[in-house]
C-alpha cells in the first residue's frame, strides 16, 4: 500500500535529480513540455538573432530546454545549486553510459522545428549540443547575483520552474524574480515556465512506490505580468496554456519570454 506523501523543500531531499528526471521526464515528452517547446521556437525565430551564450538557472539536470536554443547560441552555460543535478548534466555531455537519455525530447524538439527528426538528425543536434556546453556550475537564486561570472547583453537566459519551486510561496517566488533579475544585464532574454496554481508537486521516492510532495507558490499569467515590468522587463510576453487531461498531473503552465530593458 502506498504511503500519504510527507512535504518537503527540494533541497531537503537526498538525491533529488534523478527521482525528478524519472518522474517526469522518461516518458513521451509531456503536454506541457510540448508547449514550451513550441513557445520557445516560435519567439526565437520572432526574436530573429543568435546571442553568444544561453545560461540555464537551476536546470535540474535537466538538458531539454538547452535543445532549442542550441542553433541561436554559441555556448551554453548550465547550472544548479545542487551537486547531483550538476552530476547528471555531466554525465549526459560526457555520454556516460549512466547518463539519463533525453533523445526522446530533441526528436520532438526536431519536429516542433520542421526539421527532420530521425536517428542521424537526433544525434546531430545531441553532439552539437554537448559540443556548446562549456560550463556546468553552481547557482543560488536566493542572493545576487544567482550565477557567478561576466556575461554580455548578448546572453540568452531560461529558468524553468525554478523560482516557484525554490521560492516555496508567493513572497518567496518574487525574492527568486527579484534576485534573477538583477542577474541578468539590460539586453538579455529571458524565458521562463511555471507550474499554473500548484501549489505542490511530486517525486517519486527511489526504489518504492512513495510520493514525496514539494511545495511550490501557486502563480499563474498576472503575477508574472504584473511583476516583471517592474523588474526591468518591460511589455513581457506571458501565456498560460490549460491543460484538459493532465499526464503528469500539471494542469496548466504559464510560459514567459522577456528582454531586460532596464536596471
Amino acid at each position: 500500500m502506498t504511503s500519504q506523501p510527507s512535504f518537503y523543500e527540494y533541497h531537503q531531499i537526498q538525491s533529488f535529480a534523478r527521482p525528478y528526471l524519472d518522474t517526469y521526464y522518461a516518458c513521451s515528452p509531456s503536454e506541457d513540455e510540448r508547449e514550451i517547446s513550441k513557445f520557445m521556437i516560435g519567439e526565437l525565430r520572432r526574436i530573429g538573432r543568435k546571442f553568444e551564450h544561453y545560461v540555464e538557472i537551476g536546470c535540474g539536470g535537466t538538458l531539454h530546454h538547452s535543445i532549442p536554443m542550441t542553433p541561436w547560441v554559441n555556448s551554453i552555460v548550465l547550472t544548479d545549486y545542487l551537486a547531483d543535478a550538476r552530476h547528471e548534466v555531466d554525465l549526459w555531455r560526457t555520454s556516460a553510459s549512466s547518463a539519463f537519455s533525453w533523445d526522446h525530447y530533441i526528436r520532438k524538439c526536431l519536429e516542433h522545428e520542421g526539421l527532420t527528426a530521425n536517428d542521424d538528425y537526433v544525434l546531430e543536434r545531441r553532439q552539437q549540443t554537448q559540443d556548446k556546453i562549456v560550463r556546468v556550475e553552481s547557482c543560488d537564486v536566493r542572493r545576487t547575483p544567482v550565477v557567478d561570472g561576466e556575461f554580455s547583453s548578448d546572453s540568452l537566459w531560461g529558468m524553468f520552474f525554478v523560482a516557484a519551486e525554490v521560492g516555496g510561496d508567493l513572497d518567496g517566488w518574487a525574492e527568486v524574480m527579484r534576485c534573477v533579475a538583477e542577474t541578468i544585464p539590460v539586453g538579455g532574454h529571458l524565458f521562463m515556465s511555471a507550474l499554473r496554481g500548484m501549489s505542490e508537486y511530486v517525486l517519486k521516492s527511489p526504489n518504492s512506490e512513495d510520493f514525496r510532495r514539494i511545495t511550490c507558490a501557486a502563480v499563474d499569467e498576472s503575477h508574472y505580468l504584473e511583476l516583471l515590468p517592474k523588474l526591468g522587463f518591460a511589455n513581457p510576453t506571458v501565456k498560460a496554456h490549460l491543460i484538459a487531461n493532465p499526464d503528469v498531473h500539471i494542469p496548466g503552465v504559464v510560459m514567459v519570454s522577456a528582454t531586460k530593458s532596464e536596471a
